[in-house]
């Protein structure tokens, strides 16, 4: 169709099409809580497979999931879902549950065993969709699930209600930033041309200079004469002479005092308190980890403490948000397995 842009390519798989107003609602869902996954409903309505052409999936309304206060993923517990069946029957009647969605800021479009379980347990058709936005990278995926088999679509149509528009939404937000980007690095390097410019001129009005070496001075040694003391008399015949120090003007030499030895009491106080100190970084039962390339909190939960869904535990335990941009060489504490 005209109105439709294609995002990806096509698979041998049902046709995927959302309408522009929804893909633009469930962007700005995305975008709105980045501190936590949140999720909700597709809605919309299932053609049924005819011979020579693909059944096709139209995505029309999305139902946000009321919010879990305290959870870090997206879990939809039975509560949830009939509290949702409620809503959807009084704002979207008439509408098809097609699927869900859910947000992994900062981790990727992938689904969790957990997703996975949770797509088995509330979404059984083969045609219901899971689809998976990542809002720090803008990142989109569908899922599909059937014949035990999961599959990522391949590509989705996105049907705009502008048929004269030249430049597909999908793309738009990103087209957008690549079209000016060059005038932006322009900017950017013209400015900063300038500042060097400018920040060069007050070096040298200032008199410094780089390439200009200090030399040394240099200084001359005076032989003893006649049993007086040796001196060292800089080149510079202006600079002042030390003046020679007279024996009688010497501080006496005051004798150290002994240490007085500990007593039997205090010393085994002082080991006490040192065992104590050895013992008190262990009792916690911590380990550390050395944060690695590519690495960040649902990674390192999979790969130290078999389970990525720990990843709050780890930001909790060493104060950090759950989206945190881990540096390299950051030292983590991780919970007891």
């Amino acid at each position: 169709m005209k109105n439709e842009v294609l995002i990806g390519r096509e698979g041998n798989h049902p046709r995927v099409v959302l309408h522009e107003e929804v893909f633009l609602i469930m962007d700005q869902f995305a975008l709105d809580n980045q501190n936590r996954e949140f999720g909700g409903l597709l809605l919309g309505f299932v053609s049924s497979p005819e011979e020579g052409r693909r059944q096709q999936i139209t995505v029309e309304q999305f139902l946000p999931i009321p919010d879990q206060q305290g959870e870090s993923r997206f879990v939809i517990s039975r509560q949830d879902w009939a509290a949702t069946l409620a809503q959807l029957e009084l704002q979207f009647p008439g509408y098809e549950i097609v699927g869900w969605m859910h947000t992994h800021p900062g981790f990727g479009t992938f689904l969790s065993q957990l997703d996975k379980e949770q797509h088995q347990r509330f979404f059984k058709e083969p045609w219901h969709l899971a689809y998976v936005v990542d809002p720090h990278h803008m990142a989109r995926a569908f899922y599909l699930y059937g014949d035990q088999e999961w599959r990522r679509v391949n590509g989705y149509y996105i049907q705009q209600k502008d048929s004269d528009r030249k430049v597909g939404y999908a793309a738009a937000p990103g087209a957008r930033r690549r079209k000016s980007s060059w005038t932006t690095a322009a900017v950017v390097a013209t400015w900063s041309l300038v500042i060097l410019v400018a920040l060069g001129g007050v070096l040298l009005i200032s008199g410094f200079n780089p390439l200009r070496r200090e030399e040394p001075s240099q200084e001359v040694f005076t032989p003893p004469d006649n049993g007086e003391v040796s001196q060292r008399q800089a080149a510079d015949s202006t600079l002042p002479q030390p003046a020679a120090e007279s024996s009688l003007q010497r501080t006496p030499t005051v004798p150290q005092q002994p240490r007085p030895t500990p007593s039997p009491a205090a010393a085994e106080e002082t080991a006490e308190e040192t065992v104590e100190e050895t013992v008190g970084t262990e009792e916690f039962g911590l380990r550390q980890y050395q944060v690695q390339a590519g690495d960040n909190l649902w990674t390192i939960a999979v790969n130290q403490l078999g389970d990525g869904s720990r990843y709050s535990e780890i930001a909790e335990l060493n104060d950090l948000q759950t989206n945190a941009v881990l540096p390299v060489g950051l030292t983590l504490d991780l919970p007891e397995d």
